[in-house]
């Protein structure tokens, strides 16, 4: 029996280790390590501790009980403990069960330092502190444990003490005496049914409220279901009048590209193009040579702002030609957001808005600031090189690169449509040879310029290596747009600005418009500076003007609105 006490020891440390790390409170240790130190004493001892472990059933004797108390302790090595014979004489030797014992009050120190901070901890260790008491003074325990074992006890009685210490009485809670409510019965000869006969008169008057709130939030959260079901039902037939007039123009221009391929396929496309209804021009438009029937733009050495998204907006684009640009792009926009919009004069700005039907936004703005214009815009560019996600996986931007027979239809059918330039971007393909094979093939439709997708900011140094006619810019314009001053740049704080003051001026839109500066700001300084993130915060162009000192612009503007 001895050395299985031996094992579970051991187990017991392996427990303690655990404790270290995870503060896990272990009552079955405990409960073992009592059981051990009961069997170091006689049967009959007069310890008046009454709990019950698990073991303590199987103790049917004092096993730890030593006779001698001259006898030493010794490190017991584990292994050659397990090989020894279970009748072995050893296990009957004072020497082996005074280190038993000496093993297991470390065991106890240990655990006692653990569960210090545990509030119950009075409680938990004051009966082990009185279990070595007890067995420090009936026992025979030897010299070098005696020390151990008060060293034990002092360190568990005094952080009970502090425990003690720490510990408030319990105090009666102080609350306002309530009178007991008087309730008559029913059958008394003045009972009125309804009235609360509560001594409490104000208790029984806020009793009455609550009951009336209630009723009352019933019947609001009633009224507002019946409101939110009518909404919910007009706005449904409104969404249903909504995809039936979308489906009945996808349906009259799926019919008439149907009817234009068969046309191109029978070899009758000329009469086709005949009857093609075309927008009557505007005589009043600005400067353009006409070619052919058809506006032209002259790419010939030309300085150009590049299509970049939530960028490219009317003050940005009007920003750029301010400091030299010859030619700029919008933003990138996809098609379908041109299908559910509509065109309309804005007389308050003196601008031109495409909105989206449904949400009121602006999708595209232009003003006769922006000269050369046909129309609405001077030329058309399809992008194929945008490298974005969002448009490779809706086979937009590059994706188009890989589908040449694609390109050439959807350029021919623009050329031969509008009249409006046709241009588009490319990037580089895999290999120099491929990329010139592309670009001779959208030659060869007879569109006006091609854009090849590169990585420089120097206009001489992209000539000069390329042979191109233009050059055109996106990133180096969008940190500063004097680049393409001719007298050299300005400082970006200028022109970031005089952008804020075009944006309040053509009331752009407060995203876009912190996109731009957030970019200006992460290029020359850093977003986490107090300048970034203020500008971050910003919810409208009031706050952005507040930031920058130009509330008496934004006031200017206003009143002359």
């Amino acid at each position: 029996m001895v050395e299985i006490l031996l094992l579970v020891l051991l187990l017991c440390s392996m427990a303690l280790s655990v404790a270290k790390q995870s503060l896990k409170y272990f009552p079955e240790v405990l409960s073992f390590l009592q059981t051990v130190l009961k069997s170091c004493m006689e049967k009959n001892s007069t310890h008046e501790y009454t709990a019950q472990s698990h073991m303590e059933s199987n103790v049917s004797q004092p096993w730890l009980l030593i006779h001698d108390e001259d006898c030493n302790v010794h490190p017991i090595d584990v292994f050659m403990v397990l090989e020894m014979d279970a009748d072995s004489s050893y296990f009957n030797s004072d020497n082996f069960k005074a280190s038993i014992l000496s093993i297991e009050i470390k065991i106890l120190k240990e655990f006692a330092s653990i569960y210090e901070r545990l509030s119950s901890f009075p409680e938990i260790f004051l009966p082990i502190a009185a279990l070595l008491h007890e067995v420090l003074h009936v026992a025979k325990i030897p010299c070098v444990l005696q020390g151990d074992i008060n060293d034990a006890v002092g360190l568990i009685r005094k952080k009970i003490s502090e425990h003690h210490a720490l510990r408030q009485p319990l105090q009666m809670r102080k609350q306002k005496p309530e009178p007991l409510k008087l309730l008559n019965p029913k059958f008394e000869e003045n009972f009125v049914k309804g009235i609360d006969y509560d001594p409490d008169r104000e208790r029984a008057q806020r009793k009455k409220l609550k009951k009336l709130l209630k009723k009352e939030s019933k019947g609001a959260v009633r009224e507002l279901r019946k409101d939110n079901h009518f909404i919910f039902k007009l706005k449904e037939r409104d969404r249903l009048l909504q995809e039936e007039e979308r489906a009945e123009k996808y349906g009259k221009a799926l019919a008439f590209l149907q009817e234009q391929e068969h046309a191109f396929k029978s070899g009758q496309l000329e009469h086709a193009v005949d009857q093609i209804p075309l927008p009557e021009r505007n005589n009043s438009s600005p400067a353009g040579e006409e070619c052919g029937g058809k506006l032209a733009m002259d790419y010939e050495n030309k300085h150009i702002l590049a299509p970049m998204v939530r960028v490219g907006t009317l003050p940005f684009r009007l920003l750029a030609a301010q400091y030299g640009a010859d030619i700029t792009y919008g933003e990138e926009i996809i098609d379908h957001k041109f299908l559910k919009c509509e065109r309309r004069v804005n007389d308050f700005l003196g601008t031109t808005d495409f909105v989206e039907r449904g949400t009121e936004d602006v999708i595209f703005r232009t003003c006769k600031e922006e000269k050369n214009r046909y129309k609405d815009v001077s030329a058309i560019d399809i992008n194929m090189g945008c490298p974005k996600s969002f448009s490779i996986s809706g086979g937009m931007g590059a994706a188009l690169l890989s589908k040449p027979d694609l390109v050439h239809d959807i350029l021919s059918t623009l050329k031969r449509n509008l009249d409006a330039t046709i241009t588009c971007k490319i990037r580089l393909l895999h290999s120099s040879q491929a990329t010139v094979e592309f670009a001779r093939q959208i030659e060869k439709i007879g569109i006006s310029a091609l854009a090849v997708h590169g990585s420089y900011e120097d206009f001489g140094r992209i000539k000069s290596a390329t042979g191109a006619n233009s050059v055109m810019v996106g990133r180096g314009a969008l940190w500063n747009a004097s680049i393409f001053c001719a007298d050299g740049s300005s400082c970006w704080e200028d022109v970031k600005r005089d952008y804020l003051r075009k944006c309040i001026l053509w009331e752009n839109d407060v995203k876009s418009t912190k996109q731009t500066l957030k970019e200006m700001i992460m290029h020359h300084s850093c977003l986490e500076f107090a300048e970034g993130k203020a500008v971050t915060k910003c919810q409208t162009l009031t706050d952005l003007a507040k930031i920058y000192g130009e509330e008496d612009y934004y006031n200017l503007v206003a009143r002359n609105s």
